[in-house]
């Protein structure tokens, strides 16, 4: 009941009126002050340029991590790669014990790709291998 109450003293045709007039005079005073300040916005631009500041190393490492994601993303499908063709290879060719060689090379050179992808996501948190500058504001 009491949220109702409110709603109803908030709700009220007055009150919808009151804040569409508050709200209509701050849109009619700063649509009437858009000529000037753009004008004086030109005028700035005319005399001073437009100065762009860009600090570098907020952007220098987006080549180093668009080629470690490239790393990863190749360690990743090369190692999927091996494991569907050893799985699928584990009866065919010459046998050490009960798998095929062409299976246990390909399973064991996937272990290789992927404890290398599992090394370097482990590094990319470490201050020593992070290529990304610590930003002092």
């Amino acid at each position: 009941p009491i949220i109702s109450k409110l709603l109803e003293q908030q709700k009220t045709p007055r009150k919808i009126i009151e804040r569409f007039a508050t709200r209509s005079q701050a849109f009619a005073k700063a649509i009437s002050e858009l000529p000037l300040r753009t004008l004086e916005t030109v005028d700035s631009i005319t005399r001073t340029g437009i100065k762009l500041d860009v600090k570098d190393a907020q952007f220098r490492h987006i080549g180093q991590d668009i080629n470690l994601s490239s790393n990863r993303l190749s360690y990743s499908l090369i190692s999927a790669a091996l494991i569907l063709a050893g799985a699928l290879m584990i009866e065919i060719g010459p046998k050490i014990g009960t798998y095929s060689v062409i299976s246990v090379v390909s399973l064991g050179a996937a272990a290789i790709f992927v404890l290398a992808l599992f090394i370097s996501v482990t590094k990319e948190q470490t201050t020593r291998y992070d290529p990304h500058p610590k930003v002092i504001k």
